[in-house]
């Protein structure tokens, strides 16, 4: 790669960058922005606060899912942090626009296919899938960035990896070739701006609570009828491999985004506050679950007092969502 200036550096790597590695935070590219933005010293509550999550379900065909509500605009967060996001969407050549960014001393997240991603082993030539990578380093003697990643899908245990430049450039048209009509934001710069302001606190997320009370009523009355579906299909747990596993997924899920959510009121409200602990709770719910179905998907039988359990576990989790409504119009 011939550098754009004469007297750049040929090798750069961005000092600071703290992987998020507590908890499944919605996806990769959440988990790489809550990365990058600890470069500028900005702590994971502040990202962690910003996205509530909406349930999904599909009663028709059993789909189960999630949905990010962002608290603030993209504006307001710029505001608010001094940091802005910035989509390049005429990067012609991926491998120098990255290193230009961080030789400017921006991190910059990109959208790759992990089919090209030879430290994933389980996924490297075997599997199309769309992730995200933050980079932050580049060498030009040795041909490779530096990226923060981690090795298998919802792990949380992001490190440091190196990519070289011809993989990377192979991942990102991957990425584009495959999957670039679902998300545009294949590659996002996020750079310093301006000062930091106050930033997100209790009182700018209780006012999100009190505009928003039907999110979270919609989040109770979905969850119940979640709630009402898998005690009605317990039986189909074992036979029905295909609803272990969406069940699997989503219940696995579902532990990450209750313990993210118990993280951001304990941190905003304190430690005792109601709304933390029922979060907690409903994580505790959604692991029991997941662990079931996991030994089900594994075992193809299980004893039944235990099925049912687990969809008992089930309407607790709904029961502490109308709960959790509940609370959130008190704060």
């Amino acid at each position: 790669m011939q550098n754009d200036n004469k007297q750049a550096p040929r090798a750069k790597v961005l000092d600071g960058i703290k992987p998020f590695n507590k908890f499944l935070f919605i996806s990769c590219y959440y988990h790489q922005l809550v990365a990058a933005y600890s470069y500028y010293g900005i702590e994971p509550e502040t990202q962690l606060a910003n996205y509530y999550i909406r349930y999904e379900f599909d009663e028709k065909n059993g789909n189960l899912g999630f949905s990010a509500v962002g608290v603030s605009s993209r504006r307001a967060m710029e505001r608010a942090t001094g940091i802005r996001e910035t989509v390049l969407r005429d990067a012609k050549d991926i491998v120098a626009e990255t290193a230009a960014c961080i030789r400017k001393g921006s991190p910059i997240i990109i959208a790759v296919d992990t089919y090209c991603l030879p430290y994933r082993e389980t996924a490297y030539q075997k599997n199309h899938m769309p992730h995200y990578l933050l980079a932050y380093g580049y060498d030009d003697e040795k041909q490779e960035f530096t990226v923060s990643d981690h090795m298998h899908l919802n792990s949380v245990l992001y490190a440091e990896q190196k990519l070289g430049y011809d993989d990377f450039r192979k991942a990102f048209k991957g990425y584009m070739n495959f999957f670039s009509a679902k998300n545009d934001r294949a590659a996002v710069r996020l750079q310093k701006v301006g000062e930091r302001e106050a930033g997100l606190n209790a009182r700018s997320l209780t006012d999100f609570f009190r505009r928003n009370g039907r999110l979270f009523d919609r989040n109770a009355a979905v969850m119940e009828k979640i709630a009402d579906c898998a005690a009605g299909r317990v039986g189909d747990w074992e036979s029905d491999a295909g609803i272990t596993q969406k069940c699997i997924v989503f219940f696995g899920k579902l532990r990450h985004a209750k313990l993210s959510q118990k993280n951001m009121f304990r941190y905003f409200y304190g430690a005792d506050n109601a709304c933390a602990k029922l979060c907690g709770a409903a994580a505790d719910c959604a692991f029991f679950v997941s662990s079931v179905l996991c030994k089900i998907s594994i075992a193809k039988t299980f004893a039944e007092p235990l099925k049912m359990k687990a969809a008992q576990k089930i309407s607790e989790i709904a029961e502490a969502e109308r709960a959790l409504a509940g609370e959130l119009r008190k704060l």
